[in-house]
């Protein structure tokens, strides 16, 4: 999965937000084309090379994940992604209501990056 095309490197960068209490001590894993390419615990980020192009990225935890969510990485470039559980922060029991398996976690583009 790591690339390199001449000195250009191209990075996918995911972030775990460290709000809230679900999940607080378990690790997603992130998948990049269907491959487990690591784990994020509550707060930790982590960076994977990739070749430049369009990429599947997803989270998940046991059987729930986030909706998977397609990157254009642009040579020597990065993608910044942020991902959170679904469920309001404020609300512990609030678990019970997330709409679908695929709904769990929050994947999105990492706009303070």
């Amino acid at each position: 999965m790591a690339a390199t095309r001449g000195d250009q490197q191209s990075f996918i960068s995911v972030r775990r937000g460290a709000d809230g209490l679900q999940d607080r001590f378990r690790a997603y894993r992130l998948i990049i084309d269907g491959r487990q390419v690591g784990k994020l615990k509550r707060g930790q980020s982590v960076q994977i090379g990739v070749e430049p192009g369009r990429h599947s990225v997803q989270m998940t935890i046991d059987w729930c994940s986030s909706k998977t969510l397609d990157v254009d990485v642009a040579a020597g470039a990065q993608v910044s992604l942020l991902c959170r559980s679904a469920n309001d922060p404020t609300l512990i029991t609030n678990s019970m209501l997330t709409p679908s398996r695929d709904g769990y976690i929050l994947l999105e583009f990492d706009s303070t990056a």
